[in-house]
């Protein structure tokens, strides 16, 4: 059912067909949640949906534990270094070249992983408050070429191989975090903290507060630091911290995730809710087909002549509640304002107006066969009462004629004698 709640949402919210995205969702978001995403660009969006559905199968699990999962892990790292043509041949004078070379001379998974690290780590020392996101994207393009070029000219030593692996995970991060920041409409590291963490604070000032305690949103947004970090020669300084107090790049990047899965977090839990009310609504659609079978028995002996019949169809055999009485109130059970309490996504309410009309209809109709119950009754007693007369006064009349001689004309006698 979750994916049957995010194909209307998902075209409203990157702007392009459901398929191109290779998901089917149908359902949507709360209003505040909405209006939020609306603000960022289509590819932010898009990569905002690829994150919740692959969360879906954690459904039912608590969002601290989807959010982990569906981070980075080495399976999802080595699915990305996977081998291609384009990566086998080597790259003369290239850092994966002089990376190799080096584990040639001393083959050891030690040397080679700590020579990827070394140069990944120099890669990020120029990253600092003033770099442009694109920019720290491209440097870390460059790490995992090079990451994925090693593996791939190492692919038969299989130590090797698991090292470099387990090192790629936090290139990984990395790279995806500013592949997530690059997308935002702003033009440093600094500044683009300072817009993510605004817009998470608006977020959570604006979401379903039953969404902002799921997600623990309040305190974890708290945990991390405010607005504010600028640059400070090669790293960041916090605003109103020591002298020299500096935030660690690392630290940078993990708040930055941080952000965005509070983000992801108040979306996933408003679909959650979306989705438990569309189950509810599921339910509710079985009684609804339930009820017009009920209704359609009822109407067929409410047709009928028969007072015993009618009596029946209407009031039942007298062991209990008749068939009326019992659809009218199975009709009234259904609760649609709980299931808008849950949630106020814009598919559930396209849906619960629908249904709401199909079950009031029914509801009015079967308010009417009670009421004129006694009406119809009362007629078709007075049916059965004038046929009961006439068949008296048929038989009466049969009688009569019997008693004159068995059948012949007036005045007895043979009429041809």
């Amino acid at each position: 059912m979750f994916r049957l709640v995010l194909t209307a949402f998902c075209a409203w919210l990157v702007a392009t067909p459901c398929w191109s995205l290779s998901f089917g969702v149908k359902g949507g978001l709360d209003g505040s949640t909405r209006r939020f995403l609306e603000r960022y660009p289509a590819t932010v969006r898009e990569e905002f949906i690829k994150a919740l559905e692959q969360a879906l199968p954690l459904l039912d699990k608590s969002v601290d534990t989807a959010f982990d999962r569906i981070d980075f892990s080495v399976e999802k790292a080595t699915d990305r270094l996977q081998c291609t043509l384009e990566t086998l041949p080597p790259i003369a004078g290239s850092a994966a070249d002089r990376v190799v070379r080096e584990v040639l001379n001393k083959p050891s998974g030690n040397t080679a992983t700590s020579n990827l690290l070394r140069f990944a780590e120099n890669r990020r020392e120029k990253i600092n408050g003033s770099t442009s996101p694109t920019w720290a994207f491209a440097r870390y393009t460059d790490v995992i070429a090079t990451v994925r070029e090693v593996r791939c000219r190492f692919s038969g030593v299989p130590d090797l191989v698991l090292a470099i692996d387990q090192l790629s995970i936090s290139f990984f991060e990395s790279h995806d975090t500013w592949k997530y920041i690059k997308e935002i409409d702003c033009d440093t590291a600094n500044n683009c903290y300072g817009l993510l963490y605004r817009d998470t604070v608006a977020l959570i000032g604006a979401s379903d507060p039953r969404d902002v305690v799921a997600t623990n949103a309040k305190v974890r947004i708290e945990a991390l630091p405010k607005p504010g970090i600028r640059l400070s020669g090669d790293g960041f300084e916090r605003v109103g911290s020591a002298r020299g107090s500096r935030l660690p790049l690392k630290d940078y990047e993990a708040d930055a995730r941080e952000l965005r899965s509070i983000q992801l977090g108040i979306a996933f839990e408003s679909l959650k809710r979306a989705d438990a009310a569309m189950k509810m609504l599921d339910g509710y659609a079985v009684q609804l087909a339930g009820a017009e079978n009920a209704y359609a028995s009822i109407i067929a002996g409410y047709g009928s002549n028969n007072s015993r019949l009618l009596r029946v169809a209407v009031l039942g055999d007298g062991s209990g509640m008749g068939p009326a009485e019992t659809l009218e109130s199975s009709l009234k059970d259904i609760n649609f304002d709980q299931v808008l309490a849950t949630s106020d996504a814009e598919e559930v309410n396209v849906r619960v107006a629908k249904m709401r009309g199909s079950r009031d209809s029914q509801l009015a109709a079967v308010k009417d066969i009670r009421a004129g119950f006694e009406s119809r009754l009362n007629s078709v007693l007075a049916y059965e009462a004038e046929l009961a007369r006439r068949q008296r006064l048929a038989e009466e009349a049969a009688a009569r004629v019997d008693r004159r001689g068995g059948g012949g004309p007036p005045g007895g006698g043979c009429p041809r004698c």
